[in-house]
């Protein structure tokens, strides 16, 4: 006998040894909060967190509701939940195949724009708006 926990939270056994094999539906339809949560996070089989909620946003349907030069703001409703609001970028440093990295910085679901959210992920919250330029991106 045995039981499968990720961080506490006690889990069917395929989220530890299937996690690429679930869909977003499955996940959205998954009525535990915790557990869903965690869904997210090995969303694909990805080992990057904020890669596998990109995509997991991506293939669930979420709504863009800004998009700038510096990236989009992308919003999900999830069932019995807070929802989902981040600004979805892309590293602006080329890997060494010339690809470049998506990350969600997941923001307050207050958020209206994308300076707005990026400005958030620092402590800069005072700069909404286009207020927020900074000079240069590392």
């Amino acid at each position: 006998w045995g039981f499968y926990a990720i961080h506490g939270v006690r889990v069917l056994p395929r989220v530890v040894l299937e996690p690429a094999s679930w869909t977003a539906q499955e996940i959205l339809g998954e009525p535990n909060a915790e557990v869903r949560r965690i869904l997210i996070d090995r969303y694909h089989g990805l080992h990057d967190r904020s890669e596998a909620l990109a995509a997991f946003l991506g293939d669930a349907g979420a709504v863009e509701l800004h998009r700038h030069e510096r990236g989009t703001l992308l919003r999900l409703e999830l069932p019995g939940d807070e929802p989902v609001v981040g600004v979805l970028v892309e590293n602006s440093t080329p890997e060494p195949d010339g690809s470049r990295k998506r990350y969600l910085l997941r923001v307050d679901p207050s958020t209206k724009t994308v300076p707005e959210g990026l400005a958030r992920t620092f402590p800069l919250a005072w700069l909404t708006g286009d207020r927020y330029q900074p000079l240069q991106e590392t």
